[in-house]
């Protein structure tokens, strides 16, 4: 856990049971009232933007995320397949996350690919 002051841009943070990636902060000292922390969130889950404010003393939790280099390899019912290239794991995106990107995905091309903790197969 981690004091609303002390999240940056590009921390990933857990918010509603869903894990919003933080896309802008700003510190706010109103002239009346305490001071808060004006945050634009992208649920990671919907791929919705939301500005969001938290009270500077509020605790929130930070979730640690994991960069893979992985390679596109085919496209299954399930979902898209990668391959890490490293260990030679295939691992399966499902198709709602890949599908906005789908246009610009190549077969056999490097990509870089963002997991939480809890996404990791």
């Amino acid at each position: 856990m981690a004091n609303a002051n002390d999240i940056r841009r590009g921390n990933a943070i857990r918010y509603n049971n869903d894990i919003c990636m933080v896309l802008e902060k700003e510190r706010v000292k109103p002239g009346k009232g305490g001071a808060f922390v004006q945050t634009v969130l992208r649920n990671l889950r919907t791929g919705r933007t939301s500005q969001t404010r938290f009270a500077s003393n509020e605790t929130v939790e930070v979730v640690p995320l994991i960069r893979k280099k992985l390679e596109y390899s085919y496209r299954d019912g399930s979902g898209y397949v990668f391959m890490d290239t490293e260990t030679y794991d295939q691992i399966t995106i499902p198709e709602e996350l890949v599908d906005p990107f789908k246009d610009f995905v190549v077969e056999g091309t490097g990509y870089d690919i963002v997991f939480t903790e809890d996404d990791i197969p």
